[in-house]
């Protein structure tokens, strides 16, 4: 069924797989680390962390809604998880969300120690720290933009799903105690 994926473990009872040309772009990245430094491997594992939180994101999400998680999947720059199909519009809003939110809670911890203590003198950890906060905010934006495939085209229907929410509890507290 997976002859174009590898599996490459099973975390929280979720198989990951990564696709061929995944590896493929990762052996030569790392490859290229002969001529622009070992910290180059570092870039690549960083950014397919990226990628497999931000998909852990969205299933712990899924499953906080009680949702069956299939598998998570890693392409080149983009990941696929998949679950079960959300009953409404804001539980599947909320769980597409969940990817940005994973990613932010990297984001945040990161930018203030770079904001604290600057770059490290060790390469290596420079690589980490950038792809943990300049590379990560980039694809946290490049995400929510609303075109499909990417998530922003179901994230941004949280705002009017919640404001319509707030004014449907503001009714029913109405309807219960009249003035």
């Amino acid at each position: 069924m997976y002859s174009e994926f590898y599996k490459i473990w099973s975390f929280w009872g979720i198989p990951v797989y990564i696709h061929w040309s995944t590896a493929l772009f990762s052996i030569l990245l790392a490859l290229s680390s002969v001529l622009l430094g070992i910290q180059m491997i570092f870039f690549v594992l960083g950014v397919l962390f990226l990628l497999l939180l931000h998909e852990y994101g969205h299933a712990f999400f899924a499953r906080r809604f009680g949702y069956e998680v299939e598998q998570i999947e890693l392409f080149p720059m983009f990941g696929v998880c998949s679950y079960e199909t959300p009953n409404d519009e804001y539980e599947e809003a909320i769980v597409v969300w969940g990817g940005v939110v994973a990613q932010f809670s990297l984001f945040l911890p990161v930018m203030l120690l770079l904001v604290v203590m600057g770059m490290s003198p060790f390469p290596v950890l420079n690589a980490l720290l950038f792809v943990f906060a300049y590379f990560n905010v980039i694809l946290m934006g490049f995400n929510l933009i609303p075109f499909p495939p990417l998530d922003g085209t179901r994230a941004w229907n949280l705002l009017p799903i919640y404001v319509q929410k707030r004014v449907e509890m503001r009714e029913e507290k109405k309807g219960r105690f009249p003035k």
